[in-house]
Parts: C-alpha cells; sequence; structure tokens
C-alpha cells in the first residue's frame, strides 16, 4: 500500500535539493580541475579522481531520482518510503567519495580551510540521509499503527 503525504516531503526543501545539483556539478568538473581543488592533487592520482567523481555523480544522480519520484512528474504512485530509502542509499558512494577526499586534504595539511568545508558537507550529508532514514522509519510505524488501529475496530 504506497503512502503519501499530504503536506510537503523533508526532501524537498530547496536546500536539499540544491545541494545534490551541487554535487553533481562538482563531479562533473573534478575530473578536470582537481588541481585547482588546493593541493588534493598531490594525494590523489587521476584514476582515484575519476572514481570518485563517478561515485559522487551517481549519488546525486540517484538521489535526484529520489526526490523526484512520488511526484506528480515521475512514478505518481511511488511510496514516500521507498523515495526516502533510496535517497538515503544513494547518498553513501558520495559520503565515500568526499571523505577519501576529505583524508586526501588532510595528508596534504596545506589547505585546511577547504578540509573544513568538506568536512562540514560530509557532516551534512549524513545527517542527511540519517534523517531520511528515520522518517522512513516514522513513516512506517505510523502506517503499522494506522493498522492495527483500523483491524481494531473490525
Amino acid at each position: 500500500m504506497p503512502l503519501r503525504l499530504q503536506n510537503r516531503r523533508i526532501d524537498h526543501h530547496p536546500l536539499y535539493v540544491w545541494m545534490l545539483i551541487a554535487l553533481l556539478i562538482i563531479a562533473i568538473l573534478l575530473p578536470f580541475h582537481l588541481s585547482m581543488v588546493g593541493h588534493a592533487h598531490r594525494a590523489l592520482n587521476q584514476d582515484v579522481a575519476d572514481m570518485m567523481a563517478v561515485a559522487v555523480g551517481l549519488g546525486a544522480l540517484g538521489a535526484l531520482v529520489g526526490v523526484v519520484s512520488g511526484t506528480k512528474w515521475f512514478r505518481r504512485k511511488a511510496d514516500v518510503r521507498d523515495c526516502f530509502l533510496l535517497e538515503s542509499w544513494c547518498l553513501v558512494p558520495a559520503v565515500c567519495a568526499a571523505g577519501v577526499f576529505w583524508i586526501a586534504l588532510i595528508l596534504t595539511a596545506e589547505d585546511l580551510q577547504v578540509a573544513v568545508l568538506v568536512g562540514g558537507m560530509i557532516i551534512g550529508l549524513v545527517w542527511t540521509s540519517v534523517d531520511l532514514r528515520c522518517q522512513a522509519n516514522r513513516l512506517t510505524e505510523d502506517l503499522r499503527r494506522k493498522l492495527t488501529e483500523k483491524a481494531g475496530r473490525s
């Protein structure tokens, strides 16, 4: 039984959508402009940068699919809990790739401002992933409670 929300979804906040779009842009630009992002190019070779870009790009693209799913434009009948879980799981490769980049920035220890920004982005991504998972669990519990109340009245 697909679950639909009456009010605005938690993942339709503009800041979250723009963060995903920014991650997608970073994934596109990272292989071409790695030397411009601090001194991390000393700790990372081009193959690692390409794999990080693929991980961030696929994670951001999958999360954007989760955001659009269940709306009037794409997969109208999709369960909101499935959309939240899709977004949560798609953020994992982006967090891992950003973590590798963060470690490379820390190892070079020349651009700590960029390392702090990337660390903040990692914390934001993890927070968002946990928040989406908790929201999906809360919706599942609400649905289970409503079904048991409905069965108890019969």
